[in-house]
């Protein structure tokens, strides 16, 4: 495996698939996803134990925020030049939903993936779901119906770190697209995340995602779940997970060299 370089300086634009505007408290309480991953980042470096060259606190951050939902908003081809990585969050929304912005979205993303090779990509639950729709394989709605809160992955090879995630999801990817290897897998979904190369890197959890937050979600949505369900998934949300420890490992898969192929993180 080759030494790698980092990057000191990251520029890397957050594609928001959600205004979060459905969710009134918690957008007022605690930001939309641009706030959640500028929080999850600034943990990542904050609590970053490690002190070589290549440590993450290291790093010169700068977040671009892009509304892809209401604005359609994208980074340009001429700003696809400075831009390190693009970040695709979750939504409400489904990547199979007949809507122009995510028409848009699949199309964009497949244009990245496929001719912008120097910009790093990160998908996040229905950013994970839409690149695979991008490249062509099923999404679907999950017939076990939704995960939610903290819960183990078993590891593949390429996922072996990847211990946790906080979930809160419906929809799956069934099958990887070529090239592509699964990071894990839930008793609820087969594909948890993929990865190919250095290059794109997906989770179905989210990382961004804190107790607090999936608390009070999981109570403005408590008429989706029975009554012994919702005991079951609030209890799940209180778990500890490893989402700051994943936000350091997307950090770090921004700042790699992109010239060669090495071990996924």
């Amino acid at each position: 495996m080759p030494v790698m370089k980092y990057k000191k300086k990251l520029r890397v634009a957050i594609l928001t698939a959600d205004t979060l505007k459905h969710q009134k408290l918690l957008l007022e309480k605690y930001g939309n996803y641009f706030d959640l991953f500028s929080k999850l980042f600034q943990n990542a470096k904050n609590n970053n134990i490690d002190s070589s060259e290549n440590a993450i606190d290291k790093i010169k951050l700068e977040l671009l925020s892009f509304d892809v939902m209401e604005k359609m908003e994208y980074p340009s081809v001429s700003e696809l030049n400075d831009i390190d990585g693009v970040l695709i969050t979750g939504s409400v929304s489904s990547a199979y939903d007949d809507e122009p912005w995510i028409h848009g979205l699949v199309k964009y993303t497949k244009d990245l993936i496929e001719n912008h090779k120097h910009v790093k990509l990160v998908g996040v639950c229905f950013g994970h779901q839409i690149v695979g729709k991008a490249l062509g394989v099923p999404v679907v709605k999950n017939p076990l119906g939704f995960e939610v809160g903290v819960h183990k992955i078993t590891l593949t090879d390429p996922g072996k770190k990847l211990a946790k995630a906080d979930n809160e999801f419906l929809d799956i990817v069934t099958i990887l697209p070529e090239g592509f290897v699964n990071i894990g897998a839930t008793e609820k979904c087969a594909i948890h995340g993929m990865i190919k190369d250095n290059h794109v890197l997906t989770i179905q959890g989210h990382p961004e995602y804190f107790k607090e937050w999936t608390q009070d979600l999981l109570m403005s949505r408590r008429d989706l779940f029975s009554r012994d369900e919702y005991e079951q998934v609030f209890k799940a949300a209180e778990l500890d997970h490893e989402g700051v420890w994943f936000g350091q490992k997307i950090l770090r898969f921004f700042a790699e060299n992109s010239d060669s192929t090495v071990d996924p993180p």
